[in-house]
């Protein structure tokens, strides 16, 4: 079964001890304060990891202008870009908007994209998630100050785990360091 965003509000409701709703849409307070949530809190969290369900590689297309100073060329980043985790090359380059300059001919960039589709999260980042939205919209739905703690000393213990797990997804920053005598002969 995969999850959806209403499965995501659901568990955030039911940890605010809070009745579920049949839908995201659906008319009512819970559902309209945790679908205004839903989207800045899903962004966010994604911004604060390099989730490896959420990360994405791509050769950069060159832009039809150039900057006016400072770079040779503007490549459009892709359009699910939140932030670039790595380059291919290590070159020098900024970001302006949507747009990326550089003065290399070719740019491929490693990124973390902007994933909307809950059947991709993993789970871990779904506790993660569903925790953050339940403590922000605590107060507005139960007005207890005492449960907002609670969720917040929750989701602080949750979330740095979840990271751990997806950082150990990828060992790409990870350096060996090989001691002299393996490489020797007696």
């Amino acid at each position: 079964m995969s999850v959806t965003k209403t499965d995501i509000v659901n568990a955030a409701l039911i940890r605010l001890g809070a009745n579920r709703v049949n839908s995201i849409d659906d008319n009512n307070p819970r559902a309209r304060i945790m679908k205004d949530l839903y989207e800045i809190i899903r962004k966010r969290i994604l911004e604060e990891h390099r989730w490896s369900f959420a990360t994405g590689r791509s050769e950069l297309t060159k832009s039809g202008t150039t900057p006016d100073f400072g770079y040779t060329y503007y490549y459009v980043l892709p359009s699910d870009y939140l932030y670039i985790q790595s380059d291919a090359n290590g070159y020098l380059y900024e970001i302006e908007g949507s747009l990326l300059l550089s003065n290399e001919n070719l740019v491929q960039v490693k990124y973390t994209k902007d994933e909307t589709s809950p059947s991709k999260f993993s789970a871990n980042f779904v506790k993660a998630f569903f925790l953050e939205l339940a403590m922000e919209a605590c107060y507005a739905i139960t007005e207890s100050h005492i449960l907002v703690a609670s969720l917040r000393a929750e989701k602080d213990m949750v979330l740095p785990m979840a990271k751990s797990i997806s950082s150990q997804q990828d060992d790409s920053d990870i350096e060996v360091e090989i001691p002299d005598f393996i490489d020797s002969r007696f």
